[in-house]
């Protein structure tokens, strides 16, 4: 049984107008070569993006601090989301889209021949980063950031969990992941995972409808699946073993209902909600339960 969508908010136009989200510019961020803070990340309002031409990233992170000292969490985002722009993202802006994928300190590069698709090109990409979309010396918007984030996902067409992952070559990723939680054996992901918030967005991301659904008919293989058949809105990996074999993110199974018991948000130490929260608690109902 696959986790069910929000319906009472099915029918509700989530408000867009100026300051109610900020995004980043893509191609503007991986201009920076590391995770920029909200000034220089340059953020602007989701109200002036065509939204019906533009994919959403929500990245979904643990917010301890914005990177390693080498920005192994930033080249994950830039090389996962060219994947897939690459592979996913439909035709009609540019013929071809030539990516940097980054290799150690060397740059080589790719162009796209994936099935004879035309893809997108990197400015119709826009990502949500707390650290970059947030004014963390604000505590007011702080404090308002925390209620909106039921909205921020909803505005968003996927979720994005970059993994730095040292370790990589120790294990070996199952072909077909069955587990949410389990199957990616990344000891990061693990951490992940023990962040009450990181479980409150992943959860979010599967209970709360997408705005722009429609669109994703043009879209190609697992990303066109998961938004036409499934209706649910993907949760991709990207994590060092992906980066360092050249592969494609990795499109987690559907959360299913039963994992609200096994893993409540509120069953781990360090969960930072405000369990008070109205906002919160009626949008997901049965986390408080």
């Amino acid at each position: 049984v696959h986790l069910a969508h929000d319906r009472k908010w099915d029918d509700v136009v989530a408000p867009v107008g100026p300051g109610t989200m900020k995004v980043v510019h893509f191609d503007h961020f991986r201009k920076l070569k590391s995770i920029p803070s909200l000034k220089n990340a340059e953020p602007i309002d989701l109200s002036l993006i065509e939204r019906d031409k533009s994919l959403i990233v929500f990245v979904s992170h643990q917010f301890r601090k914005p990177d390693t000292i080498d920005n192994d969490k930033f080249n994950l985002i830039v090389t996962g989301i060219e994947h897939l722009v690459l592979n996913h993202i439909p035709a009609g802006v540019k013929a071809e889209l030539i990516v940097q994928l980054r290799e150690h300190d060397r740059a080589h590069v790719v162009v796209n021949a994936h099935h004879g698709c035309q893809p997108a090109s990197a400015h119709m990409v826009f990502l949500w980063i707390d650290y970059c979309c947030i004014d963390f010396d604000n505590p007011s918007e702080v404090a308002a950031s925390k209620k909106r984030l039921d909205h921020y996902i909803r505005m968003s067409d996927c979720l994005f969990t970059p993994v730095v992952d040292p370790e990589w070559s120790t294990w070996v990723r199952p072909k077909v992941l069955n587990h949410f939680f389990e199957d990616y054996r990344a000891t990061m992901w693990k951490s992940y995972l023990e962040r009450g918030w990181c479980r409150m967005e992943a959860f979010l991301g599967a209970y709360i409808s997408c705005v722009d659904s429609d669109k994703f008919e043009s879209y190609t293989g697992a990303f066109k699946h998961f938004g036409t058949v499934l209706k649910l809105r993907p949760h991709l990996l990207y994590g060092t073993r992906e980066m360092m074999l050249r592969d494609s993110p990795v499109f987690l199974p559907p959360l299913r209902s039963e994992f609200f018991t096994q893993y409540h948000p509120s069953a781990v130490s360090r969960l930072q909600l405000d369990t008070r929260d109205a906002h919160i608690r009626e949008a997901v109902p049965s986390f408080w339960v």
